[in-house]
């Protein structure tokens, strides 16, 4: 009886499981692209780490279906990545098919660890990883930032951010590197870097409302602010991007460059080494800029640019440019003396100029429709202007038989290249404004080692002895003392 009981009960238990069972519904997602909300675009980790420590944050992704969605999340470098997710208490760099129900969120946790101590190229000083989120084939982006070195970090991210101190001066005299992370705009202040300062400039491709792209790491000078970047022979201050890896050492284009914007006077760069930006010095119109013992290299675009304004360069090196060492345009006034302009990974001229003013430069970067001319003056004085085209000197002279305005080019004792230049239809007699210049050739001895970036002077250079004795300028631009009866051309003296 007992065991009939029990066999009744097991068929019971059965015939319920069969009934509930077939009764279930399944699980249903939804399909297609769902509306997900997530509560940030952007997490930065804005911990300055002095030893190793860690740091989380938190991301809300919501659901805004009446269905539950399965979502795949997933950090870019996978498990090479400095960070670390846990979402809705599974852990793991990838995550496949976590569940958000209907009108529901989850939680995602983000850590990282830092050893600050770490080399930069185990662990640079702006470190960034990509959190990936994918559903019904649509991904959603949300980019991760911390910093990785103990150094002195300026965050603007994505922003223009403006330093005043009510025209006092601020020193950056810190030991440890600063790193400018966005936009450093300086109005009513002068900011100072002194000798031996390291300045990094984390640059990326940010967007305006607008969908304007533009290079967010650079430092602008308002008309009311100065850079006052004051190095020496021994300890120059270093300006270039924040990636120090072998890779990166020498890679143009990393960050934005220095701009002196409009009616901007009184900045100074002296004993500097700008370099791997999209423009070394950008200097706007009426600005002024002082620029000595300079070196500004591998950069997208040209060298240093000046839009009619005042420049005052001695004792520079400016090579490996994407467009011109130096380029000047719509007038000013530009002065240049013991200067090396090196221009040869490239068809642009090392030295270009003009003074007009475009509205529109057809494909061929000629002037299709002409503004305005301004007056030119440029003079170069025992400068070696050089490169692997046959014309090195760009004169674009505008001026016209009914607009009024001057072009002045004086050059003196100057290495230069030139051909098409002397021709009848351009000018003919350039050599009457290049008093004591000579016309490099094929075969002439000129730098010790010109493709390893080595511009001292060969033993047999043409620019041995040639230079312009001028007692204003003692030294090269390491410092050596140059000979005071007769220096050589350049920016080194042998």
């Amino acid at each position: 009886m007992g065991e009939r009981k029990y066999d009744k009960a097991v068929l019971l238990i059965a015939l319920l499981y069969v009934l509930f069972s077939g009764c279930r519904k399944e699980d249903v997602y939804f399909s297609g692209d769902a509306q997900l909300a997530i509560s940030a675009d952007t997490l930065y980790f804005d911990t300055v780490f002095t030893t190793i420590g860690s740091a989380t944050r938190i991301i809300k992704l919501y659901n805004l279906e009446n269905e539950p969605v399965l979502v795949d999340i997933n950090l870019q470098q996978g498990d090479d990545s400095f960070f670390r997710i846990n979402a809705d208490g599974y852990s793991g760099n990838v995550l496949k098919d976590v569940e958000i129900g209907a009108k529901d969120s989850i939680y995602i946790f983000a850590e990282v660890t830092i050893n600050p101590d770490m080399s930069v190229s185990e662990s640079p000083f702006v470190i960034e990883e990509n959190l990936i989120i994918t559903q019904g084939g649509k991904e959603s982006n949300i980019v991760f930032t911390a910093w990785g070195q103990n150094a002195n970090y300026i965050s603007m991210a994505g922003t223009f951010g403006l330093l005043t101190c009510d025209n006092q001066s601020l020193i950056l005299d810190d030991p440890k590197p600063y790193v400018i992370y966005g936009i450093l705009v300086i109005d009513d202040c002068s900011l100072v870097f002194p000798k031996g300062a390291k300045i990094h400039i984390h640059g990326g491709i940010a967007a305006t409302p607008e969908n304007q792209y533009y290079n967010d790491g650079q430092i602008i000078v308002l008309e009311n602010g100065k850079l006052i970047v004051d190095g020496t022979y021994e300890e120059p201050v270093i300006i270039q991007g924040d990636r120090l890896e072998p890779a990166y050492e020498e890679v143009e284009g990393q960050w934005g460059g220095i701009r002196i914007f409009e009616s901007s006077k009184g900045s100074f760069i002296n004993n500097a080494v700008i370099k791997n930006s999209l423009v070394g010095v950008f200097v706007d119109s009426a600005a002024e800029l002082t620029i000595k013992n300079t070196v500004v290299k591998n950069t997208s675009g040209s060298g240093i640019i000046g839009y009619h304004s005042k420049i005052q360069g001695d004792n520079l090196l400016i090579y490996n440019n994407g467009g011109s060492c130096f380029q000047g345009s719509y007038g000013g006034n530009y002065s240049f003396t013991y200067s090396t302009f090196g221009s040869y990974v490239n068809q642009n001229e090392a030295i270009a100029v003009n003074n007009k003013k475009c509205l529109d430069l057809s494909s061929d970067f000629s002037c299709s429709v002409l503004v305005a001319v301004n007056p030119l003056n440029i003079s170069l004085t025992n400068c070696i202007i050089a490169g692997a085209s046959s014309d090195e000197i760009l004169l674009d002279d505008f001026t016209g038989d009914k607009i009024k305005s001057d072009f002045t080019d004086t050059l003196k004792n100057s290495i230069v290249k030139v051909a098409d230049l002397l021709k009848s239809d351009q000018y003919p007699n350039f050599f009457e404004n290049c008093e004591g210049c000579y016309n490099l050739k094929q075969n002439d001895k000129l730098f010790l080692n010109q493709p390893l970036d080595n511009y001292k002077l060969d033993t047999m250079s043409v620019a041995l002895d040639k230079a312009l004795y001028l007692p204003a300028f003692p030294k090269d631009i390491i410092g050596k003392d140059r000979n005071n009866q007769s220096p050589d051309i350049g920016c080194f003296e042998f």
